[in-house]
């Protein structure tokens, strides 16, 4: 028993060896601009071999809906295997992993953290400057129920990504880098509609927005209404200033919505953005309510609208920046320009704090509010 043991774990390996030498039966280019190869080779009709090879160097995954499951959304209800090469030892991690149903499934987690099993009987690859390449093999059904999807010898649903060019680093593909297509495990050569399902690429422009309107727009209106009401002209000021920053945002989170089709809530950044941008809704309205209802005789501020207001938008202000941080590492910018970007809105802070405490220190020169200048007027 011993001996057979042993001649099975030597003929599998060198087998495993060939095949990584590229000596698959069937393979595909599913995208052109990163030569991302996929290729396969299935054993006595429960066994598959997959190869995938791009030409730079970069983390690779592949993935497969369930059978029946094309109603499901681009990363949703899927299986994975991810390849990540470690950027200072070399080493290679290929992990089985699963997205769960619904819009909460992305992104994918190791099968074993929902109590399933790891399924990669075995792996290789190899790495360099400007390609990659790996191999895993895996039975058609594994039998875990959980956080596997089963293969057939046919069409599948399948799904291809993989990271920047250069970075080891796991993280979102970013637009471009990933794809869906039906893919025939049965035929030696598949033909391929490679087109993505993902919404267009407004990637740029939706951070762009988002930056404009809450790192720069916002706090300037909020700078104009708590420290130049000394000027008639603050309120116009704010709310053409807040008016802009509202509309960048919505249209920056309309094209998030496009690009993921539909409200998304599977990273720390979306659900930032959806809740920053639910309270931009209300403060926007309590604005003009406060505006509406605000008479020149009143004597005090009352909690609502106008202070609930107040607060309210330096909460937003607040959720706003880490949603913007959450989405640059989510896109992986680099770290000196999250921060700079950081160190801006410290330096917000740094000019805030130092006017509140020469306000207080030289109460004659704050400025005046609604009511002091209504009693001034009158």
């Amino acid at each position: 028993m011993k001996i057979s043991k042993f001649l099975l774990s030597f003929i599998l390996v060198n087998l495993l060896s060939t095949l990584a030498f590229g000596a698959f039966n069937a393979g595909v280019v599913v995208d052109t601009a990163s030569n991302f190869l996929v290729q396969w080779e299935i054993f006595n009709n429960d066994t598959i071999v997959f190869g995938i090879s791009a030409s730079m160097k970069t983390w690779v995954g592949i993935g497969w809906h369930c059978q029946g499951c094309q109603s499901d959304k681009f990363m949703a209800n899927s299986d994975y295997v991810i390849a990540v090469f470690n950027d200072t030892t070399g080493q290679l991690s290929v992990g089985d992993y699963v997205s769960t149903p619904g819009p909460r499934g992305i992104p994918p987690i190791p099968d074993t953290s929902l109590n399933g099993t790891n399924d990669i009987i075995s792996f290789g690859g190899y790495q360099t400057p400007d390609s990659t390449f790996v191999y895993f093999t895996r039975k058609l059904v594994t039998g875990d129920k959980i956080g596997d999807r089963d293969l057939v010898i046919g069409e599948i649903d399948f799904i291809w990504a993989h990271g920047a060019a250069g970075s080891n680093s796991f993280g979102y593909h970013g637009q471009g880098n990933a794809g869906r297509l039906n893919l025939n495990l049965d035929i030696e050569s598949s033909s391929t509609d490679n087109t993505p399902t993902q919404g267009p690429d407004y990637v740029d422009w939706h951070a762009s927005l988002m930056c404009i309107s809450f790192g720069f727009l916002m706090p300037f209106g909020m700078f104009a209404a708590r420290y130049l009401k000394n000027y008639t002209w603050w309120f116009p000021l704010h709310y053409i200033v807040q008016g802009t920053a509202f509309a960048c945002a919505l249209v920056g989170f309309i094209m998030a919505i496009v690009m993921m089709g539909g409200l998304d809530f599977s990273t720390t950044h979306s659900i930032f953005g959806i809740i920053t941008l639910s309270l931009v809704l209300a403060s926007v309205g309590l604005g003009v309510i406060s505006h509406l209802l605000w008479k020149p005789t009143r004597t005090k501020t009352p909690i609502f609208p106008d202070i609930i207001h107040w607060v309210g938008g330096r909460l937003v202000f607040a959720l706003s920046i880490a949603a913007i941080i959450t989405g640059m590492k989510l896109h992986q910018v680099p770290t000196p320009l999250i921060i700079c970007f950081a160190g801006l809105i410290g330096f917000y802070g740094i000019i805030v704090i130092w006017l509140e405490v020469y306000n207080r220190v030289y109460p004659q020169d704050t400025y005046a509010s609604h009511e002091t200048k209504s009693l001034i007027n009158n």
